[in-house]
């Protein structure tokens, strides 16, 4: 009786509503997320056919007997297309079944209880779909399936009449899956469905029966009624071109794409025409979008000697690399103009025009779109100021010479006071010219320096320097107070006995005594001891002395701390080993490891 309820309960919705149909084209059906997954419970009941089965004349009459079990199920689809699902399945409960007499006539009274799990992958193919207009909905559609699987079972058999027990055994086998089912789609998550397998073992003991007188395997039956419920995603975003599709010349590749659509959409850049070294400009990209949505991405390939700060990205990722400024969008805001502000630094560009090409990748319509467009810069030299300036040049020179502050004159005597007698100066460089020089005065004046500005060479280049610093930790100080107002740039240099240093990290280490912030570690793996970390850049004699270490000891920046290690050792028991020591000392102390110089 349950199987004839089961069966009722389903098909009673088809009848009444036969006439609806629900397709991609209905409003139910979202058209920004996809259905690719589902999950299915369901139950039901069992049926064995098998030595310990009477079979009835009517073999229709058995799903109406009381040898029925009861059966449980769970199921996960993956779609392909809207005709066929694959199905990892579950199917658990119990088969029983009673045999009173065999094929010979003899009397058996023999009865059975198998507990039963079942695990299987097989194919559903929508028939309707195959035969008809495929869609992804309908209120009602019919499915074959087959498939592969293994059976674990634990039949236990007793006698009828006194319910005595014969055997208690288990066993497991392959066995395989087919049958047929209907479906009806009632909303778009939810299907209900009615489902007939047949399940083919390759054994003939499932029931815990097998004799020389079975002449095939055992089968059995589920019949259940389920529950489908589908889950819906934001489609997989087109896959963008790769970094090197990025125009990186003068010359934009023709996009061979251009087709008609309802809006045009257009990229607008405010770039300067000319810009000086060492000099900013805040460039905006607007972007007239309409009503374009889903994923994009914008590049520019940005001229080397270049850099730049993002200031304002619409909701959009931002990235500055290897020359290469990138804005990724998941899924474009639905302002119809979307505007990007950087900030772009001239800092080492070379004298001349630089071409900036850029490339947008977006969809629209359901289709893969780029817009390409380019922009010049001129980046110019200043006027180079002759040794012997014109009279009123002198004239405006004395001007600005007056006009110089007392808290100006302060400072300046300040800072030669601090570093009266030093062989290593730090000092910040706000400015540099190729191929020429400029007025160490007007920069005073157009950056509102504090210091006076002085001027040395490298290369074809005239860089010029502000202040005189005994610790690069004063000098950090100012050049973070230029960088913040006229300086965005500015950087800290040494000079050790007159001369520049090769970089900051040498002039550090002779601040250091010697100690460099950044040592050479031997190649491979190398082990360390670190003792201290901190954000302050402090000597070694007083990070001794803070943590009582009596060892040599060297300073590392990494990751933005200074940290304060004791030795190099090859292998990880040396390390260990003087670990020990170094914990007497101080004994927070641990062990770092090091590849080929870098920390990992």
């Amino acid at each position: 009786m349950l199987s004839a309820f089961i069966l009722l309960f389903v098909l009673s919705p088809v009848f009444i509503f036969a006439q609806i149909d629900v397709s991609d084209n209905s409003s139910a059906v979202s058209t920004l997320k996809i259905n690719k997954w589902s999950i299915t419970v369901n139950g039901g009941a069992t049926l064995l056919w098998g030595d310990l089965s009477d079979e009835p004349s009517n073999p229709f009459q058995k799903y109406f007997s009381p040898q029925q079990g009861i059966g449980y199920g769970i199921m996960l689809s993956r779609r392909l297309g809207n005709t066929i699902n694959i199905n990892l399945e579950y199917l658990g409960g119990n088969l029983q079944g009673f045999r009173s007499f065999w094929s010979n006539g003899d009397t058996a009274n023999l009865s059975f209880n198998s507990k039963l799990n079942d695990i299987n992958i097989n194919v559903e193919v929508d028939l309707l779909n195959l035969l008809l207009k495929s869609k992804e909905r309908r209120l009602f559609s019919a499915y074959l399936k087959g498939g592969i699987g293994y059976v674990f079972y634990k039949p236990t058999v007793y006698h009828t009449n006194d319910g005595s027990l014969v055997s208690n055994t288990s066993g497991s086998c392959i066995e395989i899956p087919w049958g047929w089912g209907v479906k009806s789609d009632i909303s778009k998550h939810w299907t209900v469905r009615f489902e007939n397998t047949f399940h083919h073992a390759m054994k003939d003991d499932v029931d815990g029966h097998g004799t020389i007188y079975s002449h095939a395997n055992d089968i059995y039956n589920y019949t259940s009624l389920g529950i489908t419920y589908r889950i819906y995603q934001k489609p997989k975003q087109p896959k963008l071109p790769k970094e090197e599709i990025v125009p990186s010349d003068t010359i934009l590749a023709q996009n061979k794409t251009e087709e008609k659509t309802p809006f045009e959409l257009s990229i607008a850049a405010n770039y300067p025409s000319k810009m000086l070294p060492f000099d900013t400009s805040d460039v905006t990209l607007r972007i007239s979008k309409g009503d374009i949505k889903g994923g994009a991405k914008l590049q520019q390939t940005i001229p080397q000697g270049f850099a730049v700060e993002e200031l304002e990205s619409s909701g959009a990722g931002f990235e500055f690399k290897n020359q290469i400024v990138t804005y990724r969008w998941d899924s474009l805001p639905d302002a119809e103009t979307l505007e990007l502000t950087y900030r772009l630094i001239t800092k080492d560009a070379p004298i001349g025009t630089h071409s900036i090409p850029g490339i947008l990748f977006y969809q629209q319509n359901n289709e893969d779109q780029i817009r390409q467009f380019k922009k010049n810069i001129e980046v110019k030299a200043e006027n180079i100021i002759a040794k012997v300036a014109a009279s009123s040049n002198k004239s405006d020179e004395i001007k600005t010479v007056a006009a110089t502050t007392v808290k100006e004159e302060n400072d300046k005597s300040k800072s030669k006071e601090s570093t009266q007698g030093k062989d290593l100066i730090y000092r910040v460089q706000v400015y540099a010219v190729y191929g020429g020089t400029t007025s160490s005065r007007l920069l005073e004046k157009r950056l509102s320096l504090d210091y006076p500005v002085k001027q040395d060479y490298q290369g074809n280049y005239a860089k010029y320097t502000c202040g005189e610093f005994a610790t690069y930790e004063e000098a950090a100080a100012y050049k973070k107070k230029l960088r913040a107002s006229t300086v965005p740039g500015a950087f800290v240099v040494g000079f050790y006995n007159g001369k520049r240093t090769k970089n900051i990290h040498e002039a550090i280490s002779i601040e250091n005594g010697g100690v460099s912030a950044s040592p050479s570690f031997t190649k491979g793996i190398v082990y360390s001891i670190q003792i201290l970390a901190s954000s302050k850049d402090i000597d070694i004699t007083t990070a001794k002395a803070q943590t009582g270490c009596s060892f040599p000891v060297v300073k590392v920046y990494n990751n933005g701390l200074y940290k304060y290690q004791v030795g190099q050792y090859s292998s990880y028991q040396e390390a260990k080993r003087q670990l020990a020591k170094v914990r007497s000392e101080v004994s927070d102390a641990f062990i770092v490891k090091y590849k080929d110089g870098k920390r990992i």
